[in-house]
């Protein structure tokens, strides 16, 4: 199989798996959904960095997307075992602006 089918495929592959995925949620209920949103919103995520990627890797990678199934929660399940900075840091700009703001509400208060 030529490169470009492979692309192909593996492209159309993870879109019926966000297709499938989304009608899944679909069916649930609100509060199921809403308690599912930060794996919604990551399987989102999953899914376009896969689009953007799929035409830098390998062809054998490619063979082996198109034969793992459902492959964007076998990638979101590593996702949570990944020790996640994106915390670390929302921490530290919060940390931040609460200082920028005491110095500020303690600036006023002086003039």
């Amino acid at each position: 199989m030529d490169r470009e089918k492979l692309e192909s495929l593996c492209y159309e592959k993870i879109f019926r798996e966000l297709k499938s995925y989304k009608s899944r949620m679909m069916k649930k209920t609100k509060e199921e959904i809403y308690s599912a949103a930060y794996e919604i919103d990551s399987l989102i995520s999953i899914y376009e960095l896969m689009i953007e990627m799929i035409n830098n890797l390998e062809e054998d990678y490619l063979e082996t997307i198109l034969v793992f199934p459902n492959l964007l929660l076998f990638l979101y399940s590593k996702w949570l075992k990944c020790e996640d900075s994106h915390v670390k840091e929302l921490l530290c700009c919060i940390k931040k602006a609460i200082v920028e703001l005491r110095n500020n509400v303690n600036e006023e208060c002086i003039a």
